[in-house]
């Protein structure tokens, strides 16, 4: 046999990473959600979604400048893994990357968050700010080592539906992807991939930051010119 080469195609890109000062940061952006979810009332029901303005409502505050300082640099590095061929044959553009929205939501008693993707950006993510630590979470009676988790569906999911399988391609089986919430944790993702917060119940609020990011040319707010190989 001659020699032979595989890769995978059209992968997708995921970036995670821990706050080095979570539980300072974490402390700080707790009192200040505690005082906007008291002004709006509470939670009602099992979940709490504020605007997404927090960049702009508390674009004074260290503690939120400082978390998408954080997030920023993350998303940048996952885009750049991902796009470095493309952006070397632009000649390396500089970039930056540009926050669209932000906001927070609060979850308990089976609070969660329905499949769904991301809209007006190229990359989302989340940061969690508070959740029962890993023990506690898991040792739910109903929802076990699942309760909270953030969960992906893989794009291939789709072909589930229509049976195109046989062992040579079982590895379509593996059609989602769970992240497990940690205080500290952000995780940047695909702005068009499927995604869901399983129902939460736990002694804390699970409390997260989500967000939408553009990565734009500096000097521009223009895109890469639209084509189609």
């Amino acid at each position: 046999m001659s020699e032979a080469n595989s890769h995978p195609l059209w992968p997708t890109w995921f970036g995670e990473g821990l706050h080095p000062q979570a539980d300072t940061l974490n402390a700080s952006l707790k009192t200040l959600f505690r005082k906007q979810l008291a002004d709006d009332g509470g939670r009602v029901g099992t979940t709490y979604v504020s605007a997404d303005d927090l960049l702009h409502r508390y674009q004074n505050e260290p503690a939120v400048t400082g978390l998408f300082q954080f997030l920023s640099d993350l998303v940048f590095r996952t885009a750049h893994q991902a796009n470095q061929p493309v952006w070397a044959e632009l000649g390396a553009p500089r970039l930056r990357v540009v926050m669209v929205g932000a906001w927070f939501q609060v979850q308990n008693e089976g609070g969660r968050h329905a499949i769904h993707n991301h809209g007006n950006c190229s990359w989302s993510g989340v940061y969690w700010v508070d959740v029962d630590d890993a023990a506690e979470r898991t040792s739910h009676p109903g929802y076990g080592v699942h309760n909270g988790v953030l969960r992906f569906h893989g794009p291939h999911l789709a072909r589930l539906g229509g049976a195109h399988m046989d062992l040579g391609s079982a590895y379509l089986q593996r059609s989602s992807h769970d992240v497990a919430p940690a205080a500290g944790r952000a995780v940047v993702f695909p702005s068009w991939l499927l995604h869901e917060a399983l129902p939460y119940e736990g002694q804390r609020d699970r409390v997260a930051v989500a967000f939408n990011a553009q990565l734009q040319a500096i000097g521009s707010s223009a895109g890469l010119p639209m084509g189609f190989g």
